[in-house]
């Protein structure tokens, strides 16, 4: 796949979510935050709790507004509770991008783009992203 902004960014199956990210780990934090501050995945997540906002060496910051991680729970998907964090949003990323988890092209190009920075996702791509992350596929929607 091919993406053009103001760079030229070449993306095949094998493309290694992992090294792509690492230096942009803000972007993955700010994906996090985005699925528990705005409507995403409210429409599917019944509980929330362990929300945190400490920052990733473990220190608290009491102006520090980037929510890191935070617990899910679907009532009616199983009982158990769901961690959203930067690895969560990385196997979303890794599971669309392979193909695992089949997402329309402008979303798979919107997601894209909001992990290496080029530009922001609306709620459809957190929600599908977090989904992928967390379940392996689209559950909900």
């Amino acid at each position: 796949m091919n993406i053009t902004t103001a760079r030229t960014y070449n993306f095949d199956d094998t493309v290694n979510i992992k090294a792509l990210l690492k230096p942009r780990i803000h972007q993955l934090i700010e994906l996090v935050n985005q699925s528990y501050e705005t409507g995403a995945i409210v429409y599917w997540v019944d509980e929330v709790q362990n929300v945190n906002r400490h920052t990733l060496d473990g220190s608290w910051l009491p102006d520090f507004k980037w929510c890191h991680s935070f617990e899910i729970k679907n009532v009616d998907y199983s009982d158990d509770w769901f961690t959203i964090n930067v690895d969560t949003v990385i196997r979303g990323a890794e599971a669309i991008l392979s193909g695992k988890v089949s997402v329309s092209p402008s979303l798979r190009t919107q997601i894209v783009m909001g992990i290496i920075g080029e530009d922001g996702m609306d709620s459809d791509a957190v929600d599908v992203l977090m989904q992928a992350g967390l379940f392996g596929e689209i559950v909900f929607g």
